[in-house]
């Protein structure tokens, strides 16, 4: 299994693999079963919990959030009417609530228009991913003190029981001690980010797009399936204002020429 906060920036990554063995050491019953804590999660998550059912939320990383936070993509992929219309209460109160970090810090009035902490041209609202988790544990705070919700954190599914068509248990390690955990769900949700549930459940799927002549949408592939066509990568890196005449420049990598011409 693959522990994606082991990889190493350079070096081997099968360091990163780590062995699945051992036997059941905890059996949990819910009734909602979260696999994966990016913003899908969470919001399933604290959706189910607050209508009063028991839920279980696993993390693969230690952050919850995903694109907000671990993954430091802290803008949000929003259409541009969002300030007026299109988002849930939920979401609403998050956006407000990360504003709100930055209006006590910068004295900015409440109310004075939309507010972008981050001068952000992608998004109408942009921040540091520390501020976003902190939110977000804020919004589910309430439901795990009431004990409706339970996050297990460095958590990833290993294996699934199906009966039929129905997904009987979900069997998830702990990255950090190895423990093993069988969860047991009347609902099991699929938020990771690529699925990982699909493979384990023999759960029938495709990757890439489809054709026009499959799906009659106007704005599919045009001529054929195309299975290589899915969302691309993103990289992020930090950047920070430095006094001028600083130099920080690195030295070239192997093979930067190479690749600065091509």
């Amino acid at each position: 299994m693959l522990d994606v906060m082991r990889v190493p920036a350079s070096g081997d990554p099968l360091v990163a693999l780590r062995p699945v063995s051992g036997e059941i050491t905890n059996r949990v019953e819910c009734d909602v079963l979260v696999v994966g804590g990016g913003m899908g999660g969470v919001a399933a998550a604290l959706a189910a919990s607050r209508r009063g059912r028991s839920v279980r939320l696993l993390e693969e990383t230690d952050w919850l959030g995903g694109q907000i936070t671990s993954q430091g993509v802290s803008a949000m992929d929003e259409h541009e009417h969002i300030e007026g219309f299109g988002g849930t209460r939920t979401y609403y109160v998050l956006r407000e609530a990360i504003r709100d970090h930055y209006r006590r810090l910068l004295s900015v009035p409440e109310g004075d228009g939309p507010f972008n902490p981050g001068s952000s041209w992608v998004s109408r609202i942009a921040f540091e991913p520390r501020v976003a988790l902190s939110v977000l544990e804020g919004l589910l705070d309430p439901e795990v003190k009431a004990g409706r919700l339970r996050v297990h954190l460095r958590t990833k599914a290993t294996s699934a029981t199906v009966e039929g068509n129905r997904v009987v248990s979900i069997r998830a390690m702990n990255l950090d001690d190895g423990v093993l955990t069988e969860f047991h769900a009347s609902y099991v949700v699929d938020a990771t980010e690529l699925g990982d549930l699909l493979p384990l459940t023999g759960t029938e799927y495709v990757v890439g797009a489809e054709s026009v002549m499959e799906t009659g949408e106007p704005h599919a592939q045009p001529d054929e399936t195309k299975a290589s066509c899915v969302q691309s990568c993103t990289y992020t890196f930090a950047m920070e204002r430095r006094p001028s005449g600083d130099d920080h420049r690195l030295s070239k990598p192997d093979k930067y020429d190479h690749y600065s011409q091509s």
